[in-house]
């Protein structure tokens, strides 16, 4: 995944099943959160509003594992932003990481 705040690094893996998608990302080097700020990670399908697939917090060094499970969609992009708190609707927080996928 492109970081898109310079900070931390992430590395994601797909895997289709007959249900839908798995989806796990693996971060290291973020910023550690503050009260009630979460990362939250959205999936963005092409003329809809982003859907969240989850939130989740580092540890002490920064590094998290994070996974989901989505349902067969064509999305376009997978997106983590960092959250003053969590949100369900959209996203309100820094853009954190981008990737654009094919699916």
């Amino acid at each position: 995944m492109q970081s898109t705040s310079g900070v931390g690094s992430a590395h994601m893996w797909i895997t289709t099943t007959t249900q839908g998608k798995e989806l796990l990302i693996r971060f290291k080097g973020l910023k550690r959160t503050v009260g009630t700020e979460v990362y939250q990670v959205w999936t963005i399908q092409k003329g809809h509003a982003p859907q969240s697939v989850g939130i989740f917090t580092p540890d002490a060094t920064g590094n998290a594992l994070f996974a989901a499970w989505f349902p067969k969609q064509n999305v376009n992009v997978i997106a983590v932003t960092l959250e003053p708190k969590a949100v369900d609707q959209k996203p309100l927080g820094t853009m954190m990481f981008q990737t654009q996928i094919s699916t």
